[in-house]
């Protein structure tokens, strides 16, 4: 099942942004405060673009549910952990590759590759309703 979760920018979306900023369309339909995950479930969140090696992260809801907003900071919050792992233990330093728009291929222990993290926008999850595992739908 695909969720809707607006056009989120992750390297700068914080708590209480819209979820479509600057877009005219109206988007009304989604609210921050929607429960979209069910109570007292444990999930498995996948981040793996742009990463060589995936995230995961397991985590369960409290017993009201997860809102839109509650996962989208969960989300949020877990792509810049990786990113800072990244850095802290590679060798090779993020940046552009010479001549390019990419970022450097780097070997820590995600292995972040062509985007950094203000690159990054956020569309949809897909959640496999059967297992529990969120999988991301991110552009660049």
């Amino acid at each position: 099942m695909e969720i809707e979760l607006g056009y989120i920018d992750i390297a700068n979306w914080k708590l209480g942004d819209p979820l479509f900023p600057g877009w005219d369309e109206d988007h009304s339909d989604l609210e921050e405060n929607e429960i979209i995950l069910a109570g007292n479930n444990e999930y498995t969140l996948i981040i793996d673009y742009p990463l060589h090696t995936p995230f995961k992260h397991v985590f369960k809801t409290h017993e009201e549910g997860m809102t839109r907003e509650e996962l989208l900071k969960l989300i949020v919050d877990s792509y810049h952990y990786v990113y800072d792992m990244e850095e802290r233990s590679s060798k090779i330093k993020s940046g552009l590759i010479p001549g390019m728009y990419n970022r450097n291929v780097t070997e820590g222990i995600y292995g972040i590759w062509g985007h950094d993290i203000g690159d990054l926008v956020l569309d949809s999850i897909e959640l496999d309703e059967k297992d529990n595992i969120i999988t991301l739908n991110v552009s660049s």
